[in-house]
């Protein structure tokens, strides 16, 4: 079977978009009970999060930061890995007790229509007796409105931010409750993140990590991820390669670290990366995907700010993540991002909207806007970094006490039970 699955899924990829999303949606819902819209409080207990767990995804650090901070807090969890079963590679190593059956909660990290896919795969006799919860996320103003039919085999939906919330609540006409993502440095605790006059603290990089690149404490270092997978027209990544030329040319007291993920999945994209990049002369270092954990925090460590031109976040985890290691970032000022960095703890970028149009398909909705950054007021602010040291340093120490104050495992399992936790 999987080699089955290995074979038909680069040709299940190469079909349009929307017309594997029409197939999608007349087969995953059937066969799956819906339910009524109900909040139980409290929450029947063991919550099984559900997701892809093992893949190296945005959705999969999600789910595994869920079930560490119910861990934290002495929540009882159990899980349902669904990577292999929905076509997505294993390349990350996470086992936990598995979902069992009766009474409990299913927190499910898996977007329409794919997240009714996901139910039938868990199937029914696990699923009986069990409250489910889908923690969707969405990037533009208002989400398909073709993810309603598949809100109504949820008991409740729940996204990671105001934004997110907002959209979804648009396209499936009922409340949708805020659930933030626990940011945690796990798999990491050997760092140490005192840092002073706006420079990383510790600069010695993994070894065997694609990420363990010579170090130069003298330079000032700007970081950001892409991933050419599926996200590539959203995360913007000539925005961010144009304003770092604008702010610092090719010198060599400055580099640009970019870290792609899934290069190989957009090959012309990623040859007009490297086109403008030697255009340009920049001194950028280029990172390939690692999904060592441990590593990929340690890289955000040794980074001055990121930058991330994004034209809409449903919650911006990279960002969360680099102000959890004191790093600030230069974003744009709009979409879920905007609820947390602003003057005091980054530098918010100026931006205008525009119809979003992504030739992938994926985000195509030119009937909706979403933001195209201000590149010279990135390049800017880039500038400002790197002159300003100790307005850096202060900016970066306020990144990490918000990200402390606001999504902690705490923060998360009380929002999820309805309740304070008081931990382990």
């Amino acid at each position: 079977m999987r080699v089955i699955k290995s074979l038909l899924h680069p040709i299940w990829r190469q079909l349009p978009v929307k017309f594997r999303r029409g197939i999608l949606e007349r087969f995953t819902q059937l066969g799956v009970p819906s339910v009524h819209a109900a909040t139980r409080a409290p929450l029947p207990l063991p919550i099984t999060v559900a997701g892809y767990l093992t893949a190296a995804t945005g959705l999969g650090q999600a789910a595994r930061l869920a079930v560490l901070a119910l861990e934290a807090q002495g929540v009882p969890v159990t899980t349902f890995d669904l990577t292999e079963a929905l076509m997505h590679e294993k390349s990350v190593p996470f086992v936990r007790p598995k979902m069992r059956k009766g009474e409990g909660t299913v927190l499910m990290f898996v977007n329409p229509p794919v997240s009714s896919l996901a139910l039938r795969v868990i199937g029914n006799t696990l699923l009986n007796n069990k409250h489910r919860i889908g923690a969707w996320i969405w990037e533009l103003p208002k989400a398909p409105e073709d993810w309603r039919p598949h809100a109504e085999l949820f008991h409740e939906i729940a996204s990671a931010s105001a934004f997110a919330c907002t959209a979804i609540e648009a396209a499936i006409d009922r409340p949708v409750r805020l659930l933030i993502h626990p940011v945690m440095a796990e798999g990491y605790s050997h760092f140490h993140p005192e840092r002073s006059e706006g420079s990383p603290a510790d600069r010695t990089p993994l070894q065997g990590d694609p990420s363990a690149l010579p170090q130069d404490d003298t330079q000032f270092k700007v970081g950001a991820i892409m991933d050419l997978g599926s996200r590539y027209a959203r995360k913007n990544p000539f925005a961010v390669i144009a304003a770092y030329a604008q702010a610092f040319g090719d010198r060599s007291d400055a580099v640009l670290e970019l870290k792609l993920l899934r290069a190989g999945a957009e090959p012309t994209r990623y040859a007009e990366i490297i086109t403008q990049i030697a255009t340009h002369k920049l001194n950028v270092r280029m990172i390939l995907e690692s999904t060592n954990r441990a590593a990929v925090l340690q890289w955000l460590s040794t980074l001055d700010v990121v930058m991330s031109l994004h034209c809409a976040e449903g919650f911006g985890l990279g960002c969360a993540e680099a102000m959890m290691m004191g790093v600030p970032c230069v974003a744009t000022n709009w979409s879920a991002t905007a609820e947390y960095i602003d003057e005091s703890c980054g530098y918010p970028v100026n931006f205008s909207l525009a119809p979003a149009q992504d030739e992938t398909g994926l985000y195509d909705a030119p009937d909706q806007l979403w933001a195209q950054a201000n590149v010279q007021h990135a390049a800017q602010a880039l500038r400002m970094a790197f002159e300003h040291p100790d307005q850096r340093a202060a900016k970066g120490a306020a990144a990490k006490a918000r990200i402390a104050e606001r999504f902690t495992p705490d923060a998360f399992c009380a929002q999820l039970l309805g309740h304070p936790t008081t931990g382990a």
